[in-house]
């Protein structure tokens, strides 16, 4: 299970930073037809790209060193990934914030979208710049 230090929030959940690894089973899912964006699609999408992707539907026993090797052909990699946990049992919610060092590697990250670890089907989101959001200020 993924474990690590605890970041609390204001959910009830903690984010924890896993530290456990085990080898990664990884396969391509095949995309619904009309499911595929446009060119301009993916090009909007990339420039509003901040560098942080949220993946969900993961199991609850996916690893950082899974999500490592599932974002390693996408520049940099990872620079950190983050666990949301439950923390009445420690156990992985199913989702996870991971940071990459530029808003291209996130973009190209969003690309894995559909791939299977463990095999569900992972959904990646774009975790908008806070600066971009608005706000008071």
């Amino acid at each position: 299970t993924p474990s690590g230090d605890f970041l609390p929030d204001d959910s009830g959940f903690a984010l924890a930073t896993s530290s456990t690894s085990t080898p990664a089973k990884l396969s391509s899912v095949p995309k619904g037809e009309g499911s595929e964006a446009s060119a301009a699609d993916k090009a909007s999408v990339r420039e509003a790209c901040g560098k942080r992707v949220k993946v969900s539907r993961m199991t609850w026993w996916t690893t950082d060193a899974q999500l490592e090797e599932l974002f390693s052909d996408c520049g940099t990699g990872p620079v950190r990934i983050t666990f949301e946990e439950d923390r009445a049992n420690g156990k992985s919610r199913g989702i996870a914030v991971v940071d990459f060092a530029d808003r291209e590697t996130a973009a190209k990250a969003l690309d894995k979208g559909g791939v299977e670890v463990n095999g569900q089907a992972l959904q990646l989101d774009i975790v908008p710049d806070a600066h971009k959001q608005g706000g008071a200020g």
